[in-house]
């Protein structure tokens, strides 16, 4: 059962409890609200922990391709000086770092780039998700204050 089917089965009991007299307060399964309120709980931290899960990776990625960009520039200085006393050589090597360093850069922001477009993506996900959930959650609170003010005239008319 999805996260939004367990929310609107809450809500279902709570609008099917029946009203205390002389209270705002309704009688529900106690037993059926807590086990609801606890897949509620696991089912919804499972898309938080994917977001985290997902940002960590974006963090162990960047970190990877700065560490693969710092090795790249660290081999290109490592054959620059061994080939610096050779003349003709010297002037090829130091393009050749010319190039790596482009092409890391390149891939550098290539990556950020895709690692960027996902965050965005999932941050948009949970976005939308947060919506629905405040949606049903306003809804749910104009039930039980429909609920509660129905409540309070039936008592005031009895009085």
């Amino acid at each position: 059962m999805s996260f939004n089917e367990k929310f609107d089965s809450l809500i279902d009991l709570l609008d099917s409890g029946k009203k205390v007299p002389f209270s705002n307060m309704i009688m529900v399964n106690s037993e059926l609200a807590q086990r609801l309120a606890l897949e509620l709980k696991e089912t919804f931290p499972e898309e938080f922990r994917n977001t985290q899960r997902l940002l960590n990776e974006k963090e162990s990625f960047i970190q990877t391709a700065r560490q693969e960009a710092d090795s790249i520039i660290v081999n290109a200085k490592k054959d620059r000086e061994s080939l610096i006393n050779q003349e003709s050589i010297v002037k090829e090597a130091e393009s050749r770092i010319v190039q790596m360093k482009a092409e890391a850069k390149r891939e550098s922001v290539e990556m950020l780039k895709n690692i960027s477009n996902i965050v965005i993506e999932i941050a948009n996900q949970f976005r939308e998700n947060l919506l629905g959930v405040d949606h049903k959650m306003t809804e749910a609170y104009k039930s039980v204050s429909e609920s509660i003010q129905k409540i309070k005239a039936d008592y005031v008319d009895k009085i």
